[in-house]
């Protein structure tokens, strides 16, 4: 399924968060992910309600975690935090900001344009956590 048709049915129109629908999206491109993935998601959109981390950015920090990170006390976590490190660093090179307060500043929540704006957050935290974990 099209990135821009799931954030359009789910997102706006569907009733789903901006973290469960970046999950929602990796759960589809990545195939091996359990699709009941997405409901630890559910309390992180709007950041976390309170304004903190984009929920799109927690949700593509989770999948991350999911595909790089550790089990046991004696692996490194070195390869999970080198990716989440790189995917942070992207996404706030691109727009400024990791927490949901700054990048919808002056946005009416659960308007239009904030459906509007927060999609892209929403497909570029997709896309790049896509890419960092195909990578790794």
């Amino acid at each position: 399924m099209e990135k821009t048709t799931v954030i359009g049915d789910y997102f706006k129109n569907g009733g789903l968060n901006c973290a469960e629908t970046t999950m929602r999206i990796l759960i589809a491109s990545l195939r091996d992910m359990p699709r009941d993935t997405q409901k630890m998601m559910s309390g992180f959109g709007g950041g976390m309600q309170r304004g903190l981390v984009c929920g799109a950015v927690c949700a593509a920090v989770a999948a991350i975690g999911m595909k790089t990170g550790r089990m046991e006390p004696e692996e490194s976590r070195e390869p999970s935090a080198k990716a989440v490190r790189m995917f942070l660093e992207k996404f706030e090179a691109e727009f400024g900001a990791l927490t949901c307060a700054e990048l919808t500043e002056g946005i009416v929540s659960k308007s239009d344009e904030m459906y509007r704006y927060c999609s892209k957050f929403v497909a570029f935290s997709a896309d790049i956590a896509e890419q960092i974990i195909k990578e790794n």
